[in-house]
């Protein structure tokens, strides 16, 4: 029965669930799930991310506009729509069949032999192509190969704990600039960023080298000059897109609200099906049966008062949308002009600052000289 049951996998045929998104024609073929809410609902997770960039800071989003996603309950096939939780949002992020693979054995189950009994231990998650079965192309995805792997390799970079990429933590409000990007030419491990000063905003990079084990840091240094050379080199290289930049930024600002109006109304839509359904049920139920019909009606009723809700939450985006001034589309065209007085200010959050360092910058390794004196990237 394993076996028959790899081969079937082998095949790509091998199917528990599907995830989220996805439905099987009468064929038997993989595609995108009939139901339009559900699948835009899925391409907002995948482009809120690559706009945020943390895995964290999607579920924020969804979590502060209320936005909901579907979810298939532990028992049961309905799927049900609900404010999502972090966990859900990254294994969505993380699930290579959202780029079209087939993947099958991605936690392997090992037998060990303890204390006389026979136990299973379920492995931890491979990477999709060092898995028993990995097919590309299988299917239709949401995204592409590459843009799966490059947002893999940005929650790694993201996360603290993930081997590799020790300290390349999320985006946080702290001043160092490059946390994360800087990589110790003499041992190979990332700098961490340590701040001090009277209050703790001053910030100093640091490599352990063997610390821990009684020895030395490797190099250590202050971080506001490094940050500052550095920060000069990127404006040399980014500079020129400024204008580019003004005119993304233009059509950001027109469209906010714009993902979390589309997500509504396609929830409104759904509520207005299911009310007429309710309705319909109700309608035909024999009202001398007062215990079936009082509880059709209750549901009824429900179903309208859900519509009137996000009726009046659209309404209320609609008042809050904010409309740009012809003189604020002018200000913020001539910031692509001077994109190095925008970046120098004092209004230029450290937040945004990193976001631009972390898209333009893989990696800086450093060294110093045998005195120590000398910095080199």
């Amino acid at each position: 029965m394993l076996a028959g049951q790899e081969a079937k996998a082998r095949r790509g045929e091998l199917f528990k669930r599907l995830p989220i998104g996805y439905a099987r024609d009468p064929v038997g073929k993989i595609m995108f799930h009939p139901d339009r809410r559900i699948c835009e609902a899925i391409q907002l997770v995948f482009a809120k991310f690559r706009e945020l960039w943390s895995v964290r800071q999607t579920f924020q989003w969804f979590r502060d506009h209320d936005l909901e996603l579907p979810v298939n309950p532990i028992q049961g096939t309905r799927l049900i729509w609900k404010v999502p939780s972090q966990s859900l949002i990254r294994d969505i992020l993380r699930n290579p069949f959202y780029a079209g693979a087939y993947v099958w054995g991605r936690r392997p189950v090992t037998t060990l032999l303890v204390g006389g009994r026979l136990e299973k231990r379920q492995s931890a998650m491979r990477p999709a192509e060092e898995c028993r079965v990995f097919i590309r192309d299988h299917h239709v995805g949401y995204i592409d190969w590459a843009t799966y792997e490059e947002n893999q390799r940005m929650i790694r970079r993201n996360s603290v704990n993930w081997e590799g990429d020790e300290s390349m933590a999320a985006i946080r409000a702290g001043q160092g600039l490059l946390v994360g990007l800087l990589r110790c030419g003499h041992c190979g491990r990332k700098l961490h960023v340590r701040y001090w000063g009277g209050r703790g905003t001053h910030a100093r990079y640091l490599c352990k080298g063997d610390y821990d084990d009684g020895g030395q840091y490797c190099i250590g240094f202050g971080g506001s000059s490094v940050d500052r050379c550095v920060g000069q080199e990127l404006l040399k290289a980014i500079a020129p897109l400024g204008v580019e930049a003004s005119l993304r930024a233009l059509e950001e600002l027109s469209a906010v609200g714009t993902a979390q109006c589309t997500a509504l109304s396609r929830k409104l839509e759904q509520l207005v099906y299911e009310a007429r359904k309710a309705f319909e049920q109700y309608d035909a139920v024999d009202a001398r049966n007062r215990l079936a019909a009082s509880e059709l009606e209750r549901r009824w009723n429900g179903k309208l008062e859900e519509i009137e809700a996000v009726k009046q939450r659209l309404s209320s985006l609609e008042t809050e949308r904010y409309s740009l001034s012809p003189e604020e589309e002018i200000r913020i065209r001539s910031m692509g002009d001077h994109f190095a007085g925008v970046w120098q200010s004092n209004h230029c959050p450290p937040t945004l600052k990193k976001m631009i360092f972390r898209t333009a910058i893989e990696e800086i390794i450093v060294r110093t000289d045998q005195d120590k004196k000398t910095l080199s990237c």
